[in-house]
Formats: C-alpha cells, structure tokens, sequence
C-alpha cells in the first residue's frame, strides 16, 4: 500500500511537471495586467506640456498618476502614451494636461464628458483621442500674456460709470477684476478698454457696469447671453 502512494506522488509530479499545473506558492498573487494607451491629442497642446490619466487605478490622486510627455508620430499628431498597471477593472480614467482637474479634457464644444471606462483587460493597446482641453497651463518660466480688449458699449451707459471686465483670469472676484471709465471716440460712440494679463487660456470673461452680477451685460432684447464670452488663445490684436 506504502509503494502504491509512493508511486502515485512521483506519478502527479510527472503531470504537473509536464503540465505546468505545479501548485501555486502560498501567498503567491498572480500577476497584475499591464494595460497599454494611446491618446491622440488636440493641436495646442503645448510640446513641453505633460500629460496626466487620471482614474481609479490610482485613487484619482495627481501625485500617484501616470504622466507621459508630448510625442509626435509621422504625420505630425501629438500623442501621449502610457503603460497602467490596474489591479481590478473596471478601469474609470480621463486625460488632463496638467496636474489639476481645471485642465481635463473636454468634448469638441468644450463640455464635460462622461468618466472613460474599460471593461475587462483588453488584448491591445486602446487608442484614445482628446478632443479639446478644458485650459492649458503656462509654464512657470513664461511670463502672462498681455491681451487689450476694447468694449463698445450701450448709449444709456452713464458717463460717470465704472465698467468691470470679470472673469476667469480673476477667479470671477470683482475684487480683483480690471476696470475702465467710459470714454467716447471721435464718432461719440462709449467704450471702454482693459488690458488684462492672462495666465492661461481660454479666457472667459463678460462686462458689468457696476461690481455685482446685477449689473452684467444682456442681450438686445434683454435676455441672458448664451454663456460667456470666450477667447481660446492669445490674440493678435485688441478683441
């Protein structure tokens, strides 16, 4: 009977051995999946810009994300790539080119979008594409860009009033917004001018005549404007 035990060990060690069925080690994980991306980016996107995926495969927390520089094939795309190490799927993610979230990628019209999702471990290398930035930074070394802006404005603006230019380059603070008198040109039309340092771009912005939103700017016929106005880079001339 000893012989027999004896014999079907040596028996199962030749199958395992043969089989690659040895038992796993105690404590032994399996390995985690490496997933490979590609993500093509928008044309501004500065060529010394770093490109961060942010998702839950690490905590959707900056300091731990993967970062790639800014790559350009043969046919003058930029693109970023990355290699994750994602210990259980689903795989939530998005791009931004910054370590802050005011620099996430946006759809084409510059709307949110919804979290990226992978299912399962995929076989390939998944090919992204980031239709446009919600903001890109300007590097510390860079000095802000000057941007004039002259503002014709209604008949009725008081001469004696104050115009505020309020937007993001101020945190929308009207405290810290530029400001300019009403002046007439040569053709009596009221204006205003503002020259305003912009640290990064788009800049959205809309006028008051006064330091509170009761004061902003309408339409013709009175109604909302439809959003606010918006410049996507720094411009050549006076908007």
């Amino acid at each position: 009977m000893k012989k027999s035990l004896f014999y079907m060990l040596i028996l199962l060690s030749i199958v395992f051995a043969l089989t690659g069925c040895l038992p796993k080690t105690a404590g032994q994980e399996p390995p985690v999946p490496v997933v490979s991306f590609k993500a093509y980016l928008p044309e501004n996107t500065p060529d010394d810009a770093t490109i961060y995926i942010i998702g839950n495969y690490c905590n959707w927390d900056f300091d731990s994300a993967a970062t790639s520089t800014v790559k350009t094939d043969d046919e003058e795309k930029k693109y970023a790539e990355f290699e994750l190490q994602v210990a259980e799927f689903p795989l939530e993610y998005k791009y931004t080119v910054g370590p802050d979230w005011k620099y996430v990628e946006k759809d084409a019209d510059g709307n949110e979008i919804d979290d990226r999702k992978i299912d399962s471990a995929p076989e390939e290398v998944v090919i992204d594409t980031v239709a446009k930035w919600a903001a890109i930074p300007i590097p510390p070394s860079e000095e802000p860009t000057i941007v004039n802006i002259k503002a014709f404005l209604p008949e009725n603006t008081p001469d004696d009033a104050t115009i505020y230019i309020i937007g993001n380059y101020c945190d929308w603070e009207f405290g810290g917004a530029k400001t300019s008198d009403v002046k007439t040109d040569d053709e009596g039309k009221k204006y205003a001018e503002f020259e305003l340092q912009v640290a990064e771009f788009p800049l959205e912005y809309k006028y008051t005549v006064g330091p509170d939103w009761a004061y902003e700017e309408v339409k013709a016929d009175g109604s909302n404007l439809d959003g606010n106005r918006k410049i996507d880079s720094a411009p050549e001339e006076c908007s």
